[in-house]
């Protein structure tokens, strides 16, 4: 049979300090929560993050392998079941299970997959449209800069009499040597 007062007990409102201490109780019998010993009223601190790994991979650009296809699209499977797709007449890869089977099928004569022979393999920046075009853009620029400074490079008019790789000085001219350099002259100073 059902108590019906023990019932009635139960749906009567607690005093909240005691449901809390019943609460907190029945976790600790539970095991979910650690027992505070009396000494110690707060938890101890949490671990530290782990620090950031210090060889930056995320800046390398990673290589893939491209493999081309005579058909627009195609999908094959390796043994191990793992599916491989090209699409646009390629596909690209750094999986490796992935690279040996298309390795050896070519080398099986599969006649519709080839491996451009100048370049089989493209980093993740030739992958990027956007990475490509910033490249072509500062190449252009370099260029330009290039062309501007030869074209405003000084020109070598030669050398006056070096001896031993070293220039002489430049003499400062006077007054007098520019009369005795210029022939007639109208001032008083002859």
């Amino acid at each position: 049979m059902v108590d019906v007062n023990k019932m009635a007990d139960d749906l009567k409102p607690k005093d909240p300090e005691k449901a809390q201490a019943e609460i907190a109780e029945k976790k600790i019998l539970a095991g979910k929560e650690k027992v505070l010993s009396p000494v110690s009223e707060a938890p101890a601190e949490p671990p530290a993050p782990p620090a950031p790994p210090t060889s930056s991979k995320l800046d390398e650009p990673k290589e893939y392998h491209v493999y081309h296809c005579a058909r627009e699209t195609m999908h094959m499977h390796t043994p191990s079941g793992r599916d491989i797709r090209f699409h646009d007449k390629r596909c690209v890869t750094d999986n490796e299970e992935v690279i040996e089977y298309l390795d050896s099928e070519i080398a099986a004569g599969n006649r519709f997959i080839t491996v451009n022979k100048d370049q089989p393999t493209v980093t993740s920046d030739d992958l990027d449209p956007m990475a490509v075009i910033r490249r072509n853009i500062i190449k252009e620029y370099l260029a330009e800069q290039q062309a501007e400074a030869a074209a405003n490079a000084p020109r070598d008019m030669g050398s006056y009499d070096n001896q031993n790789g070293i220039q002489p000085r430049v003499k400062i001219p006077s007054t007098a040597d520019i009369a005795a350099l210029s022939g007639d002259s109208n001032s008083a100073s002859k």
